[in-house]
Order: C-alpha cells, then sequence, then structure tokens
C-alpha cells in the first residue's frame, strides 16, 4: 500500500509541476503578445549571395524567423535550404511577408554572412551586425520557442510558433493569418 502512495503522490506533483510550466507559458506568451516588436535599421541583406544594406518594412502581417546569439548560427544556416519551399509558400499567399533575421554573437558575424552568401539562398536573409535587435527589444525572450512570430501591422506578435514544424501549428497560423487579413 506504502509503494501505491509513494506512487501516487509523485504522479501528483508531477501534474502539478506541468500544471505550474503551463501557467507560467502561457504568462510568458501573453507578455511577449503584449510586446511591440522593432526591427534594427543597421541591417545587411543576402540574397542569393549577394550583399547589401537592408531595412525590414512592416506589411500588413510578417512571419519572422529570429537565429539569435544563443543559438547555433551555422546549424540554422545548415536547414534554411528545409524550410525553403515553406517560406515561399508563405509568401505565395501574397498574406504575409516572411522575414529571416540572424543576430550572432560579435565574433561569429563574418562566418555567418560567408554561410549565407555561399549558400547562395534565393530569399532575403538579414544579419544584424551589431546586436542591435536585442538593444531595441530588451525583454525578448531567450526561449527558442518564441523566436518564430507572426507580428500584425501594429507590431505586435498575435501568433507564437515556427507553422512549419507541425499541422496542428499551419492550420493555426493560417486561421490568425486569415482574421488578420480581415480587419
Amino acid at each position: 500500500m506504502k509503494h501505491f502512495e509513494k506512487i501516487t503522490a509523485l504522479a501528483a506533483m508531477l501534474c502539478l509541476m506541468i500544471s505550474c510550466t503551463q501557467h507560467a507559458l502561457r504568462q510568458d506568451m501573453k507578455k511577449f503578445m503584449s510586446e511591440n516588436i522593432a526591427f534594427p535599421t543597421d541591417l545587411i541583406k543576402i540574397t542569393d549571395g549577394q550583399v547589401s544594406s537592408g531595412k525590414i518594412e512592416l506589411y500588413k502581417s510578417v512571419m519572422v524567423f529570429f537565429y539569435g546569439k544563443d543559438e547555433c548560427s551555422s546549424c540554422a544556416i545548415n536547414h534554411l535550404n528545409d524550410d525553403l519551399s515553406g517560406f515561399i509558400d508563405i509568401e505565395k499567399s501574397e498574406k504575409c511577408r516572411v522575414v529571416i533575421l540572424f543576430s550572432p554573437l560579435e565574433d561569429d558575424i563574418l562566418d555567418v554572412q560567408n554561410q549565407i552568401r555561399e549558400l547562395k539562398f534565393p530569399f532575403p536573409i538579414y544579419v544584424d551586425l551589431y546586436g542591435e535587435f536585442y538593444r531595441i527589444n530588451k525583454d525578448f525572450p531567450s526561449d527558442r520557442r518564441f523566436h518564430s512570430f507572426l507580428i500584425g501591422k501594429d507590431a505586435h506578435p498575435v501568433f507564437i510558433g515556427n507553422p512549419l514544424r507541425g499541422e496542428k501549428l499551419s492550420k493555426v497560423f493560417k486561421m490568425v493569418l486569415k482574421k488578420i487579413n480581415k480587419s
């Protein structure tokens, strides 16, 4: 009987921990969605291996794929081709722009630029040269689940997650996008 009581107590503690974690995540999402996201003005844009200065223009809705200083930039760059058709599909809908933004550590900037140039990705990729994204978005979460998000015309996130990573997320993304475009 004591063994059953221990298992029951352990299960109850596990449920409580999961519940608290989900509550904390919901709170983090609410906070993030109330924030205004601003983009750096001093960016470089790399398209098809060509480098130019760039600026991110806000549109009715923008799906942002952000790769920050605490992520493996090389890994992210190597996986960009996996998502290319998804990026193109999002843009083809003409309801949303896609922005791919890297904000690497200062020591990694040249490597990141060179890797992106060599990739000759047919889609614009922006690189934040001076870590300005973090300075102007002081409370930007380090949790990678928040690094893919859709912002509406008011520059607030209205969807959090990568719609290319699952059918459920993709469905929710499309519903949110439809709602934005009706308004």
